[in-house]
């Protein structure tokens, strides 16, 4: 892993379900970038602060298991902010579309996010480790809000023109981990 750039979307607040979601994937991800090792006490730490005990390891399970699968199947390296940030990239985003449209059953949302995060041979393993997450946080009721298919489509295609060359160099928006 190492550090990129991504299109991001600035000021963004966060409620709890998006939280967890996108703050347990940054702990993973960067700790892997940063110490070889994803940062579990501070994923522990951030889903026993917002979900009942006897919820907090079956849902660092389901997460762990769904970033492991992402990781496996996904069509380049994924990348993301720091833990804390206030900014979004393409690939959180879409992990976010992802877990929603679990959530709301709106397959359209579903197989849109999952083909641009894995690779179509990969899909259904992805999809099988987001729906226990997806579950186990809904049953705790922290229900992400849903994203519609035309915000996913729009997110999409802002993040292909970012990867435009101008004047035959790659023009960076914001720096990412990778």
């Amino acid at each position: 892993m190492s550090a990129s750039n991504c299109h991001s979307c600035e000021n963004i607040y966060f409620n709890t379900p998006e939280r967890l979601v996108l703050e347990g994937y940054r702990y993973w991800v960067v700790g892997f970038a940063t110490t070889q090792r994803p940062d579990l006490a501070s994923m522990k730490k951030l889903y026993c602060d917002y979900l009942p005990a006897d919820q907090v390891q079956p849902a660092l399970t389901a997460l762990t298991g769904f970033i492991s699968a992402l990781g496996v199947c996904a069509t380049c390296p994924l990348k993301t902010f720091q833990v804390g940030s206030g900014h979004l990239c393409r690939d959180e985003a879409m992990v976010l579309a992802l877990i929603a449209a679990l959530q709301h059953g709106d397959d359209e949302a579903t197989e849109m996010s999952l083909a641009s995060l894995s690779c179509t041979d990969r899909c259904t393993e992805v999809a099988l480790a987001a729906h226990a997450l997806a579950s186990i946080l809904k049953d705790a009721n922290h229900i992400l809000l849903p994203i519609p298919t035309s915000a996913i489509q729009n997110i999409l295609m802002i993040s292909r023109e970012s990867r435009q060359m101008k004047g035959g160099n790659f023009v960076p928006a914001s720096p990412t981990l990778h």
